[in-house]
């Protein structure tokens, strides 16, 4: 029994690391299409609006914490899994 509980918080874990993970890709995209939303000439009203609910999903993410993990998956020194 012990066991299968071990399995299912593992499981949950992995779960929110890999929905953390989806989440930081779609707000790099996200704050890539503004910049080019805005290089295109979309008005100023719908970029700051995109920009709003930009950093409403943006909230708690921290995004050192993947770029520092990218960093350590692409170094030669750091065996890969």
């Amino acid at each position: 029994m012990g066991s299968n509980r071990i399995e299912l918080t593992w499981l949950a874990a992995s779960l929110v690391a890999a929905n953390q993970q989806q989440r930081f890709y779609v707000l790099r995209f996200m704050w890539t299409a503004i910049a080019s939303f805005e290089k295109m000439g979309l008005p100023p009203e719908q970029i700051n609006e995109l920009r709003g609910i930009y950093t409403g999903l943006a909230e708690g993410v921290l995004f050192s914490d993947f770029i520092d993990q990218q960093k350590k998956a692409d170094s030669p020194s750091q065996p890969h899994s």
